[in-house]
């Protein structure tokens, strides 16, 4: 994946966030969490975003119940430029490598840096636990951290059909 790898942390800085209809094209920092593999068709990087929008996740915030976790004290050491959490109550996003590749070398995205090994085993926990992913994205995610040598992850666990 070129130097993108499960784990990079990149800062899109013109990005046009599409689940709001108003936003401006203004900087996103997204974490990779994995590649899909060219096995059906071209291959995409699952990306989460982050916020640093904390008050909907504190007491009594619309997403206090959510499942995050928060960059803090270690924010700049991992390549954030300010405290900010993921959010596993929302999807991933999908992106064509291809695509993070151009913007890449156009200097539209920028690698700043990359979670450490006790991270990333937390950021599958909670993709694990997540509804919001599907078992196919669970296992790109886990098929991607194997490849980096993160191996010995729990199976993800199949959705349970209903009747």
């Amino acid at each position: 994946m070129s130097n993108l790898q499960s784990g990079s942390v990149i800062k899109w800085n013109s990005y046009e966030n599409p689940s709001d209809a108003n936003s401006k094209l203004k900087p996103f920092w997204f974490i990779v969490l994995g590649d899909t593999g060219t096995i059906n068709g071209p291959t995409s990087l699952l990306l989460v975003k982050t916020t640093t929008q904390f008050q909907y996740y504190e007491n009594y915030g619309d997403r206090s119940s959510n499942s995050i976790i928060r960059f803090m004290d270690n924010h700049a050491d991992i390549g954030f430029d300010e405290e900010c959490l993921i959010d596993f109550d929302f999807p991933p996003k999908s992106e064509l490598l291809e695509t993070v590749i151009e913007k890449i070398e156009s200097k539209q995205i920028a690698v700043k840096g990359n979670l450490n090994l006790s991270i990333l085993n937390s950021v599958y926990e909670k993709i694990c636990s997540s509804k919001h992913y599907n078992y196919t994205q669970k296992i790109h995610i886990k098929n991607s951290l194997n490849r980096i040598n993160i191996t010995n992850l729990k199976e993800p666990a199949k959705a349970k059909r209903r009747r």
